[in-house]
């Protein structure tokens, strides 16, 4: 994303033809107050693996924790320190904010369902779409390379989020950002992807374009919340995963992990 002039994205809302006429957006005040079994009572036969989003560390999960088992593993990409990916033992479901959803999919040993909050399958997406978002990107590249820390706190205002960092690690940012390009093999699990109608970063409009031909992926499109859902609106967040195990918890007994 070109985040100097970054804005929404036409037609943001877009549905699978299945879906059309059927594209109610989640309010996340009515998340918030639902009622729901606890994490730590559906996660019962398997654990959970976090891994935060470009430009982010592992505190991106904090306003989450208080609310997630601990039968948990958190990933960090090494960004602004040391990267740190701990294998989980046995069973897991992932989370991964943004593309911390793709380096999931890389490591899926164990994996039994993934959860994109703000993720994606393919950041360029299919179609009209891709050329698009490929000029986007390019510019989001081209400024990185310039100015590295004054291209995250443009990318931190177009996420809704406000971060503060002592130091960045070049390298391992530059090589994601790249790796955005890049489309990737779907794997045959559960998948459940999340999105803000006002997100310009990974707008429904992409979400959906992902999904249209994956069988094994749901979509779910809350009202707003912009990159930073689990910043902004943790307890929407929460139910909306306790929903989804629930549904991950029917299949583990009938399905193998991932190997």
């Amino acid at each position: 994303m070109n985040t100097n002039d970054i804005r929404p994205m036409i037609n943001g809302f877009l549905a699978r033809p299945e879906e059309r006429g059927q594209r109610e957006r989640t309010d996340v005040r009515d998340l918030a107050r639902a009622t729901r079994t606890p994490l730590e009572t559906i996660l019962h036969r398997s654990s959970i693996v976090l891994c935060h989003g470009f430009g982010f560390d592992s505190s991106y999960w904090n306003p989450l924790l208080p609310y997630l088992p601990k039968n948990r593993v958190v990933w960090d990409l090494g960004y602004f320190g040391e990267e740190r990916k701990p294998r989980p033992e046995g069973s897991w479901i992932g989370i991964g904010h943004s593309f911390g959803l793709i380096h999931l999919m890389a490591n899926l040993q164990g994996c039994c369902g993934l959860i994109g909050l703000q993720g994606f399958l393919n950041f360029l997406g299919d179609g009209d779409l891709r050329e698009r978002r490929q000029r986007e990107l390019s510019g989001l590249q081209k400024a990185f390379r310039r100015d590295p820390a004054k291209t995250l706190q443009s990318f931190y205002k177009a996420c809704g989020a406000s971060i503060a960092f002592s130091k960045l690690n070049k390298d391992p940012l530059q090589r994601d950002l790249d790796a955005l390009e890049l489309a990737y093999a779907v794997p045959d699990l559960p998948i459940l992807l999340m999105g803000a109608e006002d997100d310009i970063i990974v707008p429904p409009e992409l979400i959906y374009n992902n999904a249209a031909s994956h069988s094994n992926v749901t979509v779910e499109i809350l009202d707003r919340g912009k990159h930073a859902l689990g910043h902004l609106h943790p307890k929407a967040v929460i139910s909306l995963f306790q929903k989804h195990f629930n549904n991950f918890n029917e299949n583990l007994a009938a399905q193998r992990p991932q190997s």
